[in-house]
């Protein structure tokens, strides 16, 4: 869990799922343990800190994991950016 330092800034990706309840251990599996950040410091913070180490995504679709990789991106061509819809 995250500590309240972050509260509005990252947000459990399945607590702002909607799904059908057959499914739930579906998207527990694949979405259990990562984040939505509403930025790249924030989701750099969770990933990367020893304290945290959880996936995070940001707003703009970049992909930070714990492993160390890094990425995605907005490359500017779709029309809209779901995360960006989203409120946190």
């Amino acid at each position: 869990m995250i500590k309240n330092n972050f509260r509005g800034d990252a947000v459990l990706a399945t607590d702002i799922l909607k799904y059908d309840k057959n499914i739930e251990n579906i998207i527990k599996y694949v979405f259990g343990n990562c984040y939505i950040c509403s930025n790249n410091e924030v989701a750099k913070k969770l990933a990367y800190d020893p304290d945290y180490r959880v996936r995070c995504v940001n707003l703009e679709g970049d992909k930070f994991d714990p492993s160390g990789s890094l990425t995605g991106g907005f490359s500017g061509n779709y029309p809209s950016n779901i995360l960006k819809a989203m409120e946190l």
